[in-house]
């Protein structure tokens, strides 16, 4: 079927899009600025190891979802291995407060008498919901300082939504409910080759719908239709026709390529990988840091991912880091060292990467942006937003497929098909 159908961005949404129109019978067109594929959920072997770009895992109540994947991708269901560091010590996560205030014994009466007495503040931050739910022993240990450190903003000044969506302890009401969206017991892993398989996997069967190293540079539009896009390839500059515009770009880049503004704020990530002369460091899959002195958001062993195990006498472990650091990767190995999960001698290698467009920073009255962004794009009858950074919403690898899958439902209904 001949439509000019173009999307830009080749993450795992718009490899999603062109993949579920392809199942229609539909051709679309991938425009990728990169050499790569895949974006956030690529990934990449490094001394023998299949990594990711940051830990990533599948877990989803969307069984159409899951299917669709687990019928893509071979994949082994994994038995959740994570603990939390905090002030020198571990503990399980999602956070148990009976063991916490075991194991720190002189903030025991402030942890439960903020659980026991909370209070009643009215929820115009995150850091009001976090207290109303959990009080302010917890708060001051935990989510304030982690908060602070994940994306360089007081939780004073973050929208409670974030609350909403990532609250990480179970809290004495919800002990025995731990089958939630933020707690999960079980996921889906990959057998082999890493969480970038599905992208990969998807890719193999659009490889002559995919221009990579082709950035976009300005979107043409008559009234309410964008009408074409201009693209350089090469050194060469090029216009194609459009009839449907899919676009997985940050809502920003999109906004200013119609000549608009949004004050959209996101986090950017280092990503430091260590190559460990040790066949494993931990046995979790990952571990959360809270204390904002530490660097360290949480770090992965891909090694634990693999089913079966991988039988090598090295392991590699990804930090990831948002708060700013001139060194991260120094910064990274003086924590680890100094909770004594590794030495510095047994480091054989380090790879640092960047990801400019990380975690999408939920600042109070987001919802107004987020409803400005809503109201630009719906003037464009074609143009259609898919996915995390484009929808500004802090979502995973499953939510992002169900985005794209809304996304053709609604292309598919345009086109009469």
């Amino acid at each position: 079927m001949n439509n000019n159908i173009i999307i830009l961005g080749g993450g795992i949404s718009g490899l999603s899009v062109a993949w579920l129109l392809k199942q229609r019978g539909i051709r679309s067109t991938i425009i990728e600025a990169q050499n790569e594929i895949g974006g956030l959920a690529r990934s990449f072997n490094w001394h023998g190891i299949d990594c990711d770009i940051a830990p990533h895992r599948l877990f989803t109540h969307n069984r159409k979802v899951l299917d669709l994947i687990l019928n893509l991708v071979p994949m082994h269901q994994h038995r959740r291995k994570s603990c939390i560091f905090i002030g020198g010590k571990k503990i399980k996560d999602p956070i148990d407060p009976i063991e916490l205030c075991l194991r720190f014994h002189s903030k025991a009466p402030k942890l439960i008498g903020g659980f026991l007495f909370k209070p009643k503040l009215e929820e115009t931050s995150f850091a009001n919901f976090a207290l109303n739910r959990y009080g302010q022993g917890l708060y001051d240990l935990f989510f304030g300082p982690y908060t602070q450190k994940l994306l360089g903003i007081s939780a004073k000044e973050i929208s409670p939504e974030w609350g909403r969506q990532k609250l990480r302890s179970s809290g004495f009401s919800q002990w025995f409910k731990r089958n939630s969206k933020t707690y999960f017991n079980s996921f889906y892993y990959p057998i082999t080759g890493g969480y970038g398989t599905i992208a990969e996997r998807m890719a193999d069967e659009l490889v002559d719908s995919i221009l990579v190293n082709t950035r976009v540079t300005g979107l043409d539009f008559n009234k309410n239709r964008i009408t074409s896009i201009t693209l350089h390839q090469n050194g060469k500059e090029d216009t194609m026709e459009c009839d449907q515009l899919i676009s997985t770009l940050p809502a920003t880049t999109t906004a200013a390529m119609l000549g608009e503004k949004i004050d959209f704020q996101y986090n950017s990530i280092s990503l430091v990988y260590l190559n460990i002369n040790r066949s494993q460091v931990m046995p979790y899959h990952w571990a959360y840091f809270a204390d904002e002195a530490i660097v360290i958001n949480r770090m992965a062993e891909f090694k634990n991912f693999a089913q079966p195990s991988m039988a090598t006498d090295n392991t590699v472990l990804c930090a990831e880091v948002t708060a700013h650091s001139d060194n991260p990767s120094e910064e990274v190995i003086s924590a680890l060292v100094s909770y004594e999960l590794i030495q510095r001698e047994e480091i054989k290698d380090i790879l640092v990467l960047e990801e400019a467009y990380g975690y999408p920073i939920y600042l109070k009255g987001f919802e107004t942006q987020r409803a400005k962004a809503l109201q630009i794009f719906g003037q464009y009858q074609n143009l259609h937003t898919v996915g995390r950074n484009a929808e500004f919403r802090h979502i995973d690898v499953d939510q992002d497929i169900e985005s794209a899958i809304s996304c053709v439902e609604k292309i598919i209904e345009d086109l009469g098909i």
